[in-house]
């Protein structure tokens, strides 16, 4: 996969460098260019990290400050650990416990798991967005090192993991898929912005088999995210469900 990079003013010559090779190990070549209006679509390299962007739109398509984000979830702590996540979590998974995040994303979850004193392993096996969340990752760690030791990123589907996972001590496991369906009565289209984020990241169709086998590791909590009105997985239903405005989260017990 080859995608053009262009390299904003300011941007230090050794992050350019690390992008380049962090993108090359997970089979993504950066082709600099210097005039960014002639690509249909581009990655621009900031202070934040990378943001994707497309030809005709006013913003990056994907735009992750974790920093940004780590700030605003610290401010709401009080409020997000007593919201429905927290509470299918358990209390006993506890400050210094490590959670597994089995599909990190735009790793929002994995900072609110963060803000709760917890460790986080996370998983992507999308190439693109575990190049943006890394790069991410590099520039809250600057602002907030205390964090670094909390959080590992791998690159890979959560399945190839499951040996590390099952000889880990891992309070709970978190699956959240991407779905293709949306919502029922939405009366207008998608953002264009969202239509292509799909078309880069893609719905987890094989999310029944995902389910299936993180059911067999042996975890004592499995939590899934899953849009408020959607069917339940084939297989075993959840022992409890914790909803919230528009999701709600289904507590599972694994093998």
């Amino acid at each position: 996969m080859v995608i053009p990079f262009f390299v904003e003013g300011g941007s230090a010559e050794h992050e350019v460098t690390f992008a380049k090779k962090l993108a090359k190990s997970v089979g993504i070549e950066l082709q600099e260019i210097f005039n960014p209006s002639e690509s249909t679509q581009f990655l621009k390299m900031h202070e934040h990290g990378l943001n994707f962007y497309l030809a005709g739109t006013r913003g990056p398509v994907l735009n992750l400050d974790l920093a940004q984000e780590y700030a605003s979830f610290m401010r709401q702590v009080s409020k997000t650990a007593a919201g429905p996540l927290k509470k299918a979590l358990g209390r006993t998974v506890k400050k210094g416990d490590t959670v597994v995040d089995a599909s990190c994303g735009t790793g929002k979850d994995s900072l609110l798991f963060l803000t709760w004193g917890l460790k986080v392993l996370a998983f992507e096996r999308n190439p693109l967005m575990f190049l943006l969340l890394q790069m991410a990752w590099q520039s809250l760690v600057k602002k907030y090192p205390e964090v670094a030791p909390n959080f590992e990123l791998v690159f890979g589907d959560v399945r190839a993991g499951a040996t590390r996972i099952c000889e880990g001590k891992i309070s709970a496991l978190y699956f959240d898929p991407m779905f293709s369906e949306g919502r029922k009565g939405r009366r207008s289209l998608p953002r264009q912005e969202m239509v292509v984020f799909k078309e880069l990241v893609g719905a987890d169709y094989d999310q029944e088999s995902v389910m299936a086998s993180l059911l067999k590791l042996p975890l004592t909590r499995i939590v899934v995210k899953r849009p408020s009105k959607a069917p339940d997985f084939a297989g075993p239903l959840p022992l409890a469900s914790f909803p919230g405005k528009s999701v709600r989260y289904d507590l599972f017990r694994g093998a």
